[in-house]
């Protein structure tokens, strides 16, 4: 082989090396989008799904039991010092019931 011929295979040779690298980096990138494509439709598609969960009609059994634990979990008993025993009734201001006789 000739000098002039050694230096031409040399040059295909980087040649086709920059190409293949360039093939590879291309499918590299397609790859990524592809997954990253992939991980946005998975991301809309749990959303949705969520979306629909919390806007589906609530039950009897689940408007109960969010009653419970949204309302009556939150009613205390106040305590005895700050509680009165009212007043008497005497009549007064309340009108008495009248006795059958």
């Amino acid at each position: 082989m000739s000098d002039p011929e050694i230096v031409r295979l040399r040059r295909e040779n980087e040649e086709l090396r920059r190409e293949k690298e360039a093939a590879e980096a291309r499918e590299e990138k397609e790859r990524r989008e592809k997954e990253a494509a992939e991980a946005r439709e998975d991301k809309e598609r749990r959303e949705k799904e969520e979306l629909a969960r919390e806007n589906q009609p609530t039950t009897l059994v689940e408007y109960l039991r969010n009653c419970h634990t949204y309302i009556y979990q939150n009613f205390k008993l106040a305590d005895k010092s700050v509680s009165s025993t009212g007043s008497r009734v005497d009549g007064k201001f309340y009108p008495m019931p009248r006795l059958a006789g």
